[in-house]
């Protein structure tokens, strides 16, 4: 007889293509007022405003400059990254990058525990690395540009998506219809099933790495856990216990073939808190968590969800991979991309274009209202030292734009110029 389980596992959770399919904006045809903005739709705007420009050379880590602090974890930080202007140089197009760096000593510490079980972990990690950056382009997900390392980190340069996370807009507008729920899941679906035909595990889907375009489409971000399907040290217990499947404790046993599993696991938790805004296990004990696992489903009383919705969680979330929906990865169609007709084919997705929503044509539930600049509004607070990060160079902040607990925010235009007069006498 399946245990019993209650509601109170239903736990509220807060754990957290920047290159689109560029459209036809303006004809020859046009008027000048329209061509140069005046009139366009916000819509046009937009994609006026991501026109293809000439791409980079290849970059050194001394080519960068830190501006800022986007997030931090527990072995490492997420920095905003740009191009330094070269001295004496006009102002050219400074391109923006998020530069994730993850700290030496976790590694050292990681290749140590797993050095007596005979595993070459550097030697694992440098080809997943390598695999990684040779991956094709794919709208669907966030590209990585280059990988560095300096005296104290390791870095890895990723295409920015500046317009947040889908973590955001959940709890922002959430709990979402079954329209807009199966937009973004079939954005998630079409991410793994080029992931996984291309041999690479994922294992950290979730909301927080699941990032918006300027044209409201998601793409996946954050390869800092991810692994190959025949890895053999990179199935330790790593990513978010709440979006972890339950075979990632014994994952060295699964056949490879089905490694990818854990990746459709977490889609369909995404699902879930996408429709419910809470997880469906609870976040907080690892085995209080598999143990709800092994129960029946338990869906809140108070929202209405869609049953094809259910139908489709339920199916993904079964605890042996190998009655999980996805289990297989993909269904290999001999042009590099496979396709997942379980999930493509169920009641609840049944209504998509997917033809449509592959090639962005489809519009999206919801456009950012503006394209920001992540460099405007900030005031030094939380920067990283020097010292933590010590191949990159740092964008210094002005005295009077400072914000910490020796000179705080000034509140006024006037406080501001009065610094700026200040500083100029000194100099």
């Amino acid at each position: 007889m399946a245990p019993v389980r209650s509601n109170d596992h239903l736990s509220r959770h807060s754990s957290e293509d920047q290159t689109t399919k560029q459209l036809p904006l303006v004809s020859g045809s046009q008027s000048h007022s329209r061509r140069h903005g005046r009139g366009q739709t916000p819509y046009e705007r937009r994609h006026r405003a991501q026109r293809t420009v000439k791409r980079q050379g290849p970059l050194a880590l001394a080519d960068l400059e830190s501006v800022r602090r986007l997030g931090k974890g527990a072995y490492g930080q997420v920095l905003l990254a740009r191009v330094r202007r070269e001295p004496g140089g006009q102002e050219p197009f400074r391109e923006q990058y998020a530069l994730k760096a993850t700290s030496k000593r976790f590694i050292r510490n990681y290749e140590r525990e797993h050095k007596d079980k005979g595993i070459e972990v550097k030697a694992e990690r440098n080809a997943e690395r390598k695999a990684l950056s040779q991956l094709p382009w794919n709208p669907f997900i966030s590209g990585l540009v280059d990988a560095f390392v300096d005296t104290r980190n390791f870095y890895l340069l990723l295409e920015l998506q500046p317009c947040w996370s889908l973590h955001h807009y959940i709890y922002k507008h959430g709990p979402l219809s079954a329209t807009d729920a199966r937009f973004y899941f079939a954005n998630i679906a079409l991410a793994l099933e080029f992931l996984h035909s291309h041999g690479i595990v994922h294992r950290d889907i979730k909301p927080g790495n699941i990032l918006f375009g300027a044209d409201g489409y998601a793409c996946i971000g954050d390869f800092g856990s991810c692994a190959t399907v025949d890895s053999k040290y990179g199935w330790a217990i790593l990513g978010t216990h709440a979006y972890m499947a339950p075979e990632v404790n014994t994952m060295p046993r699964v056949h490879p073939k089905a490694r990818g599993a854990v990746d459709w696991w977490a889609a369909a938790v995404t699902l879930y808190e996408m429709a419910t805004l809470h997880v469906p296990f609870g976040d907080k004990d690892l085995d209080a968590m598999y143990a709800n696992a092994y129960a029946p489903l338990i869906w809140p009383t108070n929202i209405d969800v869609d049953p094809e919705l259910k139908d489709l969680v339920e199916k993904m979330l079964k605890f042996q991979p190998s009655e999980r929906y996805g289990w297989l990865v993909v269904k290999e169609e001999g042009n590099g991309v496979g396709y997942n007709d379980e999930v493509r084919i169920h009641p609840f997705m049944r209504e998509l274009d997917w033809k449509q929503v592959a090639e962005r044509r489809a519009e999206a539930p919801y456009v950012p209202p503006l394209y920001p600049d992540l460099t405007k509004g900030y005031y030094g607070k939380g920067h990283p030292a020097q010292k933590e990060i010590p191949g990159v160079h740092q964008v210094s902040v002005p005295y009077y734009q400072r914000a910490d607990d020796r000179n705080r925010r000034p509140g006024t235009k006037q406080d501001v110029t009065r610094r700026r007069e200040v500083l100029t006498e000194r100099a």
